[in-house]
């Protein structure tokens, strides 16, 4: 496949295949000030994917700041996840944060990773099965994350982008926070934009 979005009846048709691995990237908390109806329920057989605390680096100030290889490995392997597994992964708000898991996996030199259309709520709403979330402990898996460096830019090079305009650069923030009319949920960030 090379749409990196598959359905809900897609996944429920491979729902018991072995080789899938369904996760669950829920944000608890949301800058959107969005509200997750259902707080106590995963996809049957999902694995939290811990953007927070797991597949973040810690120990940097700055929020949700890319982890290392290493530590993206070993977490992956943590989940049982395989070098040839398929993953699918949702959120529990449609779509907000499995994007980021899946640009993770990218980044990271995987390849066979696809975003759930709708997330969790397109899930219940078709009546799929569900379960209630619950820690659960998994085989080692093999997973070895290769750094695609491509896939990540930093300060400098979004600076020298301003001059050099190669790449289009773009603002997922909700348009209030753009503009400036709601003031920046994240305390020491300034509002609006920049030219």
């Amino acid at each position: 496949m090379t749409n990196p979005i598959v359905s809900v009846a897609w996944l429920m048709d491979h729902l018991n295949d072995s080789g899938i691995i369904i996760l669950d990237a829920r944000l608890d908390q949301n800058q959107s000030n969005l509200e997750n109806k259902n707080p106590d329920l995963q996809i049957k057989g999902a694995r939290l994917f811990d953007i927070k605390n797991n597949f973040s680096d810690t120990n940097n100030p700055l929020p949700n700041t890319f982890p290392t290889p290493e530590q993206f490995t070993a977490e992956c392997q943590k989940l049982s996840i395989n070098k040839n597994s398929t993953i699918v992964v949702y959120d529990t708000l449609g779509i907000y944060s499995s994007p980021r898991a899946w640009w993770m996996f990218k980044a990271m030199g995987h390849s066979s990773v696809f975003v759930l259309n709708g997330g969790l709520p397109e899930w219940i709403k078709e009546g799929n099965p569900t379960e209630i979330r619950q820690e659960t402990t998994y085989t080692v898996g093999d997973f070895e994350a290769n750094l695609q460096p491509e896939f990540i830019k930093n300060k400098e090079e979004i600076l020298e982008n301003i001059e050099t305009k190669e790449a289009i650069l773009i603002d997922a923030r909700s348009q209030d926070r753009f503009h400036a009319t709601h003031e920046e949920p994240r305390a020491g960030l300034r509002s609006g934009y920049c030219l």
